[in-house]
């Protein structure tokens, strides 16, 4: 049985204010199109890690940590929004350097290399966009 007590949400993503007066206009790094508007009673603490520009309008990249919830609903939103995170941050700190590594340089693994091609003739679907990325944290030549 999972854990019974109120689980923090943390998300980095984007807003287009990081004032944190108002409702919030919050969009994850991965989907920039998508606005979800996060009311500002739910907010714990907003802290603006930089700035990036996107479609020629400022953006600010922010750390988001919403106020625990007591629901059994808020505690399961709340598990699976951490393990999105956690699989997201997992894809930057191993396929990303991989991915880098490989187009960069001229020793690198014969065989992390064709894994990695491989991997990118997946064809991305709705119901399954991260099947490239998952392929890859599969490539078992590949370092990280």
């Amino acid at each position: 049985m999972a854990d019974a007590s109120p689980v923090p949400i943390t998300l980095i993503g984007l807003t287009r204010d990081p004032s944190g007066a108002d409702d919030l206009a919050f969009a994850l790094d991965i989907d920039r199109e998508t606005w979800i508007t996060v009311p500002a009673g739910l907010i714990q603490s907003l802290e603006t890690l930089g700035s990036v520009e996107h479609g020629g309008q400022p953006l600010y990249r922010v750390r988001l940590r919403l106020k625990p919830t007591e629901t059994p609903e808020g505690r399961i939103l709340g598990s699976v929004a951490s393990s999105y995170e956690r699989a997201l941050t997992s894809v930057v700190t191993k396929v990303l350097p991989a991915i880098g590594a490989a187009a960069g340089s001229q020793d690198a693994n014969p065989d992390c290399l064709a894994c990695m091609e491989s991997c990118r003739l997946i064809v991305i679907t709705e119901d399954d966009p991260f099947a490239q990325i998952i392929c890859m944290l599969e490539c078992v030549d590949c370092p990280g």
